[in-house]
């Protein structure tokens, strides 16, 4: 019998009842979309890779709570469509914040 490792079984399947990573949708105006979108434009090196790894690793674990969670019911396209219409403003703005001091 082949054996999983157990970092691999809690990165694939994580606890059942994991608490909903989803950041909730903000209300921005065209100009604070407008600057949102030219502060990604200007990443460049470290903060570039951080961004684009906060984003995916965010869609991942919006997927792994969809597959633990009733979302999966109840999504037309089920949990790849939840998770690949993930990202949005106030995601992106959080990638930014988080990755500002990227080094």
């Amino acid at each position: 019998m082949r054996k999983t490792p157990l970092a691999l079984m809690v990165f694939v399947f994580p606890a059942f009842g994991a608490e909903d990573p989803r950041i909730p949708f903000g209300e921005y105006s065209v100009q604070e979309n407008a600057i949102i979108q030219e502060r990604v434009n200007e990443l460049a090196g470290s903060k570039k890779q951080c961004f684009d790894k906060y984003l995916d690793d965010y869609q991942i674990r919006v997927y792994q709570y969809c597959e633990t969670s009733d979302l999966k019911n109840v999504a037309v396209g089920g949990c790849e469509h939840i998770a690949g219409m993930a990202w949005h403003t106030a995601v992106i703005e959080a990638a930014l914040e988080d990755c500002a001091n990227a080094t």
